[in-house]
């Protein structure tokens, strides 16, 4: 919200909305009140939509700049990029001239985004204990569901990175200390 601005009523993309932190974003953005378009593959569609996604794009079988046009003709707000790569640059031309977009992954072509009037920016997570209380709220009011696809031992973080870096994961990885 920091990074991206989003405001109630407006209209956001999740590029990835079924991974870690996409799915978490699909579900915060819902909260606040913004129409939520996410993509992901054929097996995360219904995933999509129990999190809270207004308008499921199986990015597998259709183009997402066409799906959010089909939605949304003049382009979304806000974009957030969570897989980076192809994906994220066409989550950028999803974007509505003068709006946002935020890559949690690849450094976005800000050039190409200011030739439109969006802003474009990278996001790293920062520490921040108020916003980890704020987001612990949420998950004790019902709020905020956070799935986890799989624990791993401390002593595998190894395989889970690896797993991590296959893609196409649903949720979150965990390790346990």
């Amino acid at each position: 919200f920091a990074a991206g601005g989003l405001a109630s009523g407006e209209t956001v993309l999740v590029v990835g909305g079924s991974g870690g932190v996409g799915h978490m974003a699909v579900q915060l953005a819902k909260n606040a009140g913004a129409t939520v378009i996410a993509s992901a593959g054929p097996r995360n569609q219904a995933f999509l939509t129990e999190g809270g996604t207004h308008h499921p794009v199986d990015y597998s079988r259709e183009d997402v700049v066409d799906a959010v046009r089909r939605f949304r003709p003049g382009g979304v707000d806000l974009a957030i990029d969570c897989v980076g790569g192809d994906a994220g640059r066409r989550g950028l031309d999803a974007v509505r001239d003068g709006g946002r977009f935020v890559s949690i992954v690849d450094p976005p072509d800000v050039a190409t985004a200011a030739s439109r009037g969006v802003r474009a920016t990278a996001h790293t997570v920062q520490p921040d204990p108020e916003g980890l209380d704020r987001l612990a709220a949420l998950v004790e009011g019902g709020r905020l569901d956070v799935y986890v696809a799989k624990i791993y031992p401390l002593g595998e973080a190894a395989r889970a990175q690896i797993r991590s870096q296959e893609g196409h994961v649903r949720g979150k990885l965990v390790l346990a200390l």
